[in-house]
């Protein structure tokens, strides 16, 4: 079985099979910004003054003065007692402006990575092939806030090292916002005999795969593998490669998962680049020529 899963891991690893497209999304609740907050240098204990504090805000980001450093709500001991995930790093204070809300993402547990992520209320795609470093650059403070138009890579979660993304800029405290999206998934791996692989790969691919690893392994001293051969791992290794070509190839028949667009729709931009925006401006049409 560990044969035939090394052969089945190899083969999802490959391309990107339409199987594993996933669909999913973001919502971004309402944070909380009222009242004001006493901070204590290198303490995690936050106070609070006319707030109204509730476990909902566990799991959000805590700011003060509307720039950065951002913290995450841990624990809320009361409506005017929270807990930070790290002790307070600026100067001790009261009487501070503060707000609490969603900024940082966490994917589904099955995540690889982004097909694509919309705003369907501005009709426009979110950059996300960026870093929080790249966001450093020219706004290291994150003073800006408005409508958000990337999401950037950060720190991962605890939670097995599950990816997290910033959302930017930071968007209203009242929240309400939704953001579906497209995500390729990581399957699990074959464990028991009744597991089926995706389709469309076939028994007959695995086969071939976990044959060429079984002949590679020459066994032990005292029980050498009688099966061992480079020359028949290596026939066994391009009857899978061969095998997984077919596959892929249906595959692609099914959904076109590795299209490329060539220009002019691969440069343009994401955000704000709507429908209405296309039809009020000077712009590449599709055909190739131009239209206003």
């Amino acid at each position: 079985m560990r044969l035939v899963n090394n052969a089945y891991v190899r083969a999802i690893d490959t391309p990107r099979w339409s199987a594993l497209r996933a669909q999913d999304e973001f919502f971004i609740p309402a944070g909380d910004d009222v009242g004001t907050v006493t901070v204590v240098n290198d303490n995690a204990t936050v106070t609070g003054a006319g707030t109204a504090w509730t476990s909902a805000l566990v799991g959000q980001q805590f700011y003060v003065g509307g720039i950065t450093p951002f913290y995450t709500v841990t624990a809320v001991g009361g409506v005017g007692t929270l807990t930070l995930d790290r002790p307070f790093g600026g100067l001790s204070g009261a009487g501070l402006s503060y707000a609490i809300q969603l900024i940082y993402l966490a994917v589904p547990s099955d995540f690889a990575h982004f097909i694509d992520i919309v705003d369907v209320t501005n009709n426009w795609r979110l950059r996300h092939g960026i870093t929080v470093e790249m966001l450093d650059i020219f706004d290291a403070e994150r003073s800006y806030s408005g409508t958000p138009f990337i999401l950037a890579a950060i720190q991962p979660t605890s939670l097995g090292g599950r990816p997290r993304y910033e959302l930017y800029p930071r968007p209203p405290v009242a929240g309400g916002l939704s953001y579906p999206f497209r995500y390729q998934r990581r399957p699990a791996e074959l464990s028991a005999n009744s597991d089926l692989p995706l389709y469309p790969v076939r028994a007959q691919t695995l086969r071939e795969g976990a044959l060429a690893e079984l002949a590679r392994w020459p066994g032990t001293a005292d029980r050498p593998n009688a099966y061992f051969s480079l020359d028949l791992s290596a026939f066994h290794e391009k009857q899978f490669t061969e095998a997984l070509g077919r596959d892929m190839r249906t595959d692609q028949e099914i959904n076109m998962t590795d299209v490329s667009y060539e220009p002019p729709t691969a440069s343009l931009p994401y955000a704000p680049m709507s429908a209405s925006f296309m039809q009020s401006h000077l712009f590449t049409a599709w055909y190739g020529g131009y239209g206003v």
